[in-house]
């Protein structure tokens, strides 16, 4: 497998995860707490690390061309 999973290229990775986060965004219960309702679930348990990540750690890991638009990647909810 390529060092990115499927994906040859970092960058390829980065638009499917930024895809995959707003077909998440569009299932966002926006009675919340939480992403997915009004209790804790598994689905919000499983995403709250991979959205900590993308929110403190993938900045750091741009390249010098990338910008980081957190409203593009996360979605409007």
């Amino acid at each position: 497998m390529p060092p990115f999973g499927k994906f040859t290229m970092r960058s390829a990775a980065i638009a499917d995860l930024k895809k995959q986060l707003h077909i998440i965004d569009s299932h966002i219960d926006e009675a919340g707490p939480y992403l997915c309702g009004s209790e804790v679930s598994l689905a919000d348990a499983t995403l709250f690390p991979t959205m900590v990540f993308m929110q403190v750690m993938m900045p750091k890991f741009l390249g010098k061309d990338e910008k980081w638009d957190q409203a593009a990647v996360f979605g409007a909810r």
